[in-house]
């Protein structure tokens, strides 16, 4: 019997958001490196919002500072 990948026994049922035994999973590449995270639920209105908080948490400071910066001309 062969080891799965975390991946292949999983069901991918949004962007980022993936089902296993009835829980709901993030996952997220950075840096080409994929990072999973249980959103301990199985609602799935309640891991869609962990799920956005989770990637916000997790987004790059210099990129959260470029989409806070405001520019005027004057």
């Amino acid at each position: 019997m062969t080891k799965q990948s975390k991946a292949e026994s999983m069901r991918r049922v949004g962007e980022n958001l993936w089902l296993r035994h009835g829980r709901y999973y993030a996952r997220l590449k950075k840096s080409d490196k994929d990072i999973w995270k249980s959103l301990k639920t199985s609602d799935r209105n309640i891991a869609d919002a962990r799920l956005l908080s989770f990637k916000t948490k997790r987004r790059d400071p210099m990129q959260m500072a470029a989409q806070k910066a405001t520019f005027s001309v004057t």
